[in-house]
């Protein structure tokens, strides 16, 4: 039996969460008011990316500024689509990361996890002015999957031969990993964040 099953007494309701800055928010019904990008770059800077199992902490906000430079440098120009790449992992501000394996796993199983995630992100994207951000997916995915491969190479060296084999196909990005404390990497979020929120 887990302890929530044991004990409720400190959840006021079920999707409740505290936010960094002190607010209480229901994630079922999360309001425009309620999504904060410094939340969202200092939460993101402080969650490590594999669930910790990596050599040092590596944060979801430093894996985002990758995807974004990754797509600023295809493009070769700041692009509203780097600002989709800088902000495609947001909603784990509210509902945590995730190794893909689990989300998966909860999807075949009939959670609603993912459909919340989905519906949380997409209203991140709406409210940064990203009507479009569909049209960004296939570009996104790329680079989250050739970072992906990076973060790997040089987090993971000892990863078994079966994943090892799982992300063969895949090419490197060409990011060179730095390991970055969160101190640091929040503010560089929220540079990018703020320069690329300035582009028509």
């Amino acid at each position: 039996m887990s302890i929530v099953e044991e004990d409720r007494s400190l959840v006021r309701d079920s999707w409740d969460i505290g936010l960094s800055n002190g607010r209480l928010v229901d994630l079922c019904n999360l309001r425009d008011d309620e999504i904060d990008i410094e939340v969202i770059a200092h939460s993101l800077s402080l969650q490590c990316r594999y669930m910790g199992h990596v050599k040092h902490h590596y944060s979801v906000a430093q894996h985002c500024i990758y995807v974004c430079d990754c797509i600023i440098k295809e493009n070769r120009v700041d692009c509203r689509e780097a600002l989709a790449g800088l902000l495609h992992d947001a909603s784990e501000a509210y509902l945590h990361d995730l190794v893909r394996a689990i989300k998966v796993g909860l999807l075949d199983e009939g959670s609603q996890w993912n459909k919340l995630e989905a519906k949380i992100q997409k209203q991140i994207f709406l409210k940064y002015g990203l009507h479009n951000h569909q049209q960004y997916h296939k570009q996104i995915k790329k680079w989250d999957n050739r970072v992906l491969r990076s973060e790997i190479d040089e987090l993971i060296p000892h990863a078994c031969p079966e994943f090892r084999q799982m992300i063969a196909d895949i090419e490197p990005s060409g990011v060179v990993i730095e390991k970055l404390a969160p101190w640091q990497v929040e503010p560089m979020f929220l540079e990018r964040f703020h320069r690329l929120c300035k582009l028509s």
